[in-house]
C-alpha cells in the first residue's frame, strides 16, 4: 500500500488556485472590475445636453437610448425626480447631476468619471 498526501490551496469560493497563483498569494475570485478607468476612445467630448429627469429618461421614447444609463445611475443612489443633464456623441452617452458625470459606451457603464 502506498501512502499519499494531497495539499490545495483553494479560493474564497472553494476552488482549486493554480500553482501560480498559489506562489503569488492570489485569488482571482478577489478581483474587481475598476469602472473608474476611462480610455482615450470613450473619452467623447459631448457638447450638447437636454434638461430631464431620470424618471422622465425611463418613461419617455424621447430619451430611450438613455434608458440603460439612467437604470445604472438610480442604482448609484439617485430618485427618479432627481434633475440631470443627458447629451450623447455617437455611442458614448452621459447623465451630469451637478458636478458628477455618468458616462456609458455602448453597453459599458463606467460611472462617474470625475471621481
Amino acid at each position: 500500500m502506498y501512502d499519499r498526501t494531497v495539499r490545495a490551496t483553494t479560493s474564497c469560493v472553494g476552488t482549486q488556485l493554480s500553482r501560480a497563483e498559489m506562489a503569488l498569494s492570489l485569488d482571482r475570485h478577489d478581483l474587481v472590475a475598476d469602472t473608474k478607468l476611462v480610455n482615450l476612445a470613450t473619452m467623447r467630448d459631448i457638447e450638447n445636453y437636454k434638461q430631464t429627469t431620470l424618471g422622465k429618461i425611463l418613461s419617455s421614447d424621447k430619451f430611450i437610448k438613455f434608458d440603460m444609463l439612467a437604470h445604472n445611475v438610480i442604482a448609484e443612489g439617485f430618485s427618479h425626480s432627481t434633475k440631470v443633464l443627458v447629451g450623447s456623441n455617437g455611442k458614448t452617452k452621459e447623465i451630469k447631476i451637478g458636478d458628477q458625470q455618468f458616462r456609458q459606451v455602448e453597453t459599458t457603464y463606467f460611472g462617474d468619471i470625475n471621481s
